[in-house]
């Protein structure tokens, strides 16, 4: 079933293969009424889709995923921006992007000294802006001939215990909140079932967050089994947040997941998901 939908999805801004315009082409083909354009520390792809929406039924919900690293977990975070000029946030962006650039240099430094002939620009092939991760030498990885796909170029190369893995610095997952907010954003939880908590340890991160200003959680996504929904759902509605709903669409590059399907794995989106949309329509007035 196709949802008309969307909060969260990825261009060639971060590591998308779709290009903002692509995207938007994509959604409208398919029906999808809402999207969210969420790339990872960017609002790159923002612009291009705004403008390839216009004069079309598709409303498109400017926004971010912000990375944070912490205690050796990552977190991501969705920040729904009717700004995406704010001052203060690009610098704490700004800030975020120096962390991950030593963080590639010194991937890039370790293969380069091991004979591989990586270099940044060919990274940014597919689009000169583009905020680079590890997904994008994964690829090069596998374009190259020294992986069959993505997943062993991580489980050779890139993870934890492998010799181009690096730990990130830092990036508190609170004060990414605390800086959506700040903005005038308003800040959900993506994909809670990746950090593999107990329902415990969940319900205190997120009332943690919640202190920080967090507005909603990512009930609906494509790794959530029915079982999990059922369960943020109940989260949710016991701590009054806000619900979204996401594919977490990158094209290629996540080729088992599709744009508008995945997610509310029971049928149709609940009233709830309607109510968010109606939330975020005026936060963008």
């Amino acid at each position: 079933m196709i949802h008309p939908i969307d909060l969260h999805a990825h261009t060639t801004a971060s590591d998308g293969s779709f290009s903002p315009r692509e995207l938007v082409e994509h959604a409208l083909s398919l029906e999808i009424k809402y999207l969210g354009i969420t790339d990872h520390d960017t609002f790159g792809g923002v612009k291009e889709a705004l403008k390839a929406a216009e004069s079309s039924k598709l409303r498109i919900f400017p926004g971010i995923e912000v990375s944070a690293f912490s205690e050796g977990k990552n977190y991501h975070i969705l920040g729904f921006m009717p700004d995406t000029e704010n001052r203060r946030f690009l610098e704490y962006l700004e800030s975020l992007s120096r962390i991950r650039a030593q963080r590639n240099k010194k991937i890039l430094s370790a293969m380069q000294k091991d004979g591989f002939t990586i270099i940044e620009l060919e990274l940014r092939k597919y689009n000169s802006c583009t905020m680079i991760t590890r997904s994008h030498i994964a690829r090069w990885l596998v374009e190259n001939g020294h992986a069959a796909s993505k997943n062993e170029a991580f489980t050779k190369f890139l993870l934890p215990g492998c010799p181009y893995y690096f730990p990130k610095d830092p990036i508190d997952p609170f004060q990414a909140v605390e800086e959506i907010t700040l903005a005038g954003g308003k800040a959900f939880l993506a994909h809670p079932v990746q950090y593999r908590m107990s329902p415990e340890d969940l319900n205190t991160f997120v009332c943690k967050l919640m202190d920080h200003g967090l507005a909603g959680l990512e009930v609906f996504h494509t790794d959530h089994s029915p079982e999990y929904e059922k369960e943020m759902f109940d989260l949710a509605k016991r701590l009054s947040l806000k619900m979204s709903c996401g594919s977490d669409f990158h094209g290629k590059n996540k080729p088992t997941v599709f744009l508008g399907e995945g997610y509310s794995k029971d049928g149709e989106l609940p009233e709830e998901i309607f109510e968010t949309v109606e939330f975020l329509k005026k936060l963008y007035r």
